[in-house]
């Protein structure tokens, strides 16, 4: 998993020694994980990427950061929209990942 539970948390403001949304939590991080993979069309690394892979991507800040606002925004929507947020995705997440995706022609 790329996202570490206690910056999940830090996120989520949730306390760290609080453990009753670790399993949501961790369910979270590995569909944000996905989604991000799936919408760069690239694998993400968190140190190196392997030589056989030459559209892989190592786990930079930002993209990091969208991460964590998706699992957030799920955290605090466990709806894909709301009466506040007509969006399923907040946009900060596409803002921030949006440079780094690979668009095959």
């Amino acid at each position: 998993m790329l996202l570490a539970l206690p910056e999940i948390k830090k996120q989520c403001r949730i306390d760290e020694d609080d453990e009753e949304e670790n399993e949501l939590l961790t369910l979270y991080a590995g569909a944000a994980e996905k989604r991000t993979s799936n919408y760069l069309n690239r694998t993400l690394y968190p140190d190196a990427v392997p030589d056989t892979d030459p559209d892989g991507l190592v786990l930079s800040a930002d993209i990091k950061l969208g991460m964590l606002h998706l699992v957030s925004h799920w955290y605090e929507n466990r709806s894909s929209v709301s009466d506040f947020e007509q969006s399923e995705t907040p946009m900060s997440f596409e803002f921030l990942i949006g440079p780094y995706r690979y668009i095959p022609l």
